[in-house]
């Protein structure tokens, strides 16, 4: 959970209420660490797999949809734009960027 925290920049009190919420819904479960019994552990569950899933599906499909209205021209500003936002960020950011799926 404190991990989770820092990565995010929550509170840890914030993200507990978050990840209460989402147990609640049965999108993660808490299981306990097995080398130290005050460690939780979040994880997807099947349910929560499924969710983000779809919406990724989604946020895809968005995307192809929007992306669909612009020329060649656009697309391969848009494609350069965004790779040099790639090697921007981590400099910006002062630490490295792991790779991303395409």
């Amino acid at each position: 959970m404190s991990s989770i925290a820092q990565a995010l920049s929550y509170s840890k009190q914030n993200l507990t209420k978050i990840a209460n919420q989402l147990v609640k819904e049965g999108y993660v479960e808490r299981t306990p660490d097995p080398s130290d019994r005050r460690v939780l552990n979040l994880a997807l569950t099947e349910s929560g797999r499924s969710f983000m899933a779809e919406r990724r599906e989604r946020m895809k499909n968005k995307l192809m949809e929007d992306l669909s209205h612009l020329n060649d021209e656009d697309l391969e500003y848009l494609n350069d734009t965004f790779e040099r936002v790639k090697v921007a960020l981590p400099k910006l950011l002062g630490k490295d960027m792991p790779d991303q799926p395409k």
